[in-house]
């Protein structure tokens, strides 16, 4: 995994000693503190207490942040890929596609053919399925959000006092060139 890290999580890497090094390695990917202590070479009879204190090292904890951080930006699409993506995947619905199966060649007798190996003998056969993309255009929806791609929809409802409403009202009576008598502050 060092190789996609970058120069800043490389460096942040080498400030640690061996095990640790292979705990936030492991961590970064597995997210489990025990079975990260294990694998870092711990004790499995104290993983679990060491797992956990290493996990709550601040400086561990920067490191796997960094390793995320890199891991993310590597295979992470982009916003625009994501849309580009959303697009095809929009015009593809309802659409269809001929794919070629094998299946068993069957008898009169309705049983599948033997050739002369003993073997069923397989034919193919062309059938026509819709393109799956509902479950794709599920994951781009998260990516999306994750990206910031959608616009919240904020709904504010004003209210004003009776006595706001009817010099509204007045105002707009008069017209919006009538002018405005000041009123006593008071």
């Amino acid at each position: 995994m060092d190789g996609t890290l970058s120069q800043e999580a490389q460096e942040a890497l080498a400030g640690l000693k061996i095990r640790q090094r292979a705990f936030a390695l492991h961590y970064a990917q597995s997210n489990n503190a025990m079975q990260s202590a294990i694998a870092a070479g711990y004790s499995p009879k104290s993983a679990g207490k060491t797992g956990h204190r290493l996990a709550n090292s601040a400086k561990i904890r920067a490191v796997v942040a960094l390793i995320a951080r890199d891991h993310w930006e590597a295979h992470m699409m982009s916003s625009e890929e994501t849309q580009g993506r959303i697009g095809e995947l929009t015009r593809m619905l309802g659409q269809t596609r001929r794919v070629l199966i094998r299946e068993p060649k069957v008898g009169e007798d309705g049983r599948p053919v033997l050739g002369e190996d003993g073997e069923v003998v397989m034919e193919p056969r062309a059938i026509t399925v819709p393109y799956a993309t509902a479950n794709q255009l599920a994951a781009l929806d998260k990516l999306a959000r994750i990206h910031s791609l959608y616009v919240e929809r904020v709904q504010h409802e004003l209210s004003i006092s009776e006595e706001m409403r009817e010099w509204l009202d007045d105002l707009q009576r008069r017209g919006s060139r009538a002018p405005i008598k000041k009123q006593d502050a008071g």
